[in-house]
């Protein structure tokens, strides 16, 4: 019941230091999941990440936390490990594209408007809402989950705030914010229609002013997810 997330590329490094567990990519490849000891506590440790970097998730005891975040700390140090709040967390994932519960989906989305598709296996015999995942296959989304890069803007748009194509209101943002690791800023949102080819210049209402953006392919960084699968 508590988690600890160790994330950028040198996690391996450090974490290598605290375990026998072999680390390799070979050995724990991204995506994978295994039991093993961190500072001689029991973790289970996924290797995702959703700050877009090479890094794992400890799920792990609650009385445990402190004694492996302590022995992280004591072992990162030397390898410039800093604590990240929420704020970079959230900015980190919007350069990735992922989705938020609640902001960039929700129940109301079909997964064909949120460009989750891939992640229902329909050619299996059976799962819960397959029918409707049939039906709405076959159907035109009436929405498409976008990325949009922002030119010139000078605050990062909020959820809600319309998105025009040609005079005519085409969508709304879901999340932004400013992109430290790619310089500028980044907006993810729903479109309609041919609003939402890349390559579309469109423009975002932000506080009251319209902002020059470019419909862009998501993941903004590190699109190939060459860093997580390092």
């Amino acid at each position: 019941d508590g988690a600890l997330m160790i994330m950028g590329p040198r996690s391996r490094e450090l974490m290598a230091v605290l375990t026998d567990r072999d680390l390799s990519a070979e050995a724990l490849p991204w995506m994978s999941v295994a039991e093993f000891t961190v500072a001689g506590c029991d973790v289970t440790a996924m290797r995702v990440s959703y700050v877009g970097e090479l890094g794992w998730e400890l799920h792990l005891n609650a009385a445990d936390l402190p004694r492996v975040y302590a022995a992280c700390c004591e072992v990162g140090d030397p390898l410039g490990l800093v604590d990240f709040g929420s704020y970079a967390l959230n900015a980190m994932r919007i350069e990735k594209g992922y989705h938020g519960w609640g902001a960039d989906f929700g129940c109301e989305y079909t997964l064909f408007e949120a460009g989750l598709q891939g992640f229902a296996k329909t050619a299996k015999e059976a799962f819960m809402g397959r029918e409707a995942v049939l039906a709405q296959k076959g159907q035109a989304p009436a929405w498409r989950f976008a990325g949009m890069i922002l030119e010139e803007a000078a605050a990062d748009p909020l959820p809600g705030d319309p998105i025009s194509y040609e005079g005519e209101l085409v969508g709304y943002v879901t999340s932004a914010s400013e992109a430290f690791r790619l310089g500028g800023r980044v907006a993810l949102g729903y479109l309609r229609g041919e609003a939402a080819a890349p390559g579309r210049e469109l423009e975002i209402t932000v506080f009251g002013k319209p902002v020059k953006a470019v419909v862009s392919p998501v993941p903004f960084y590190d699109p190939r997810n060459l860093r997580l699968k390092a």
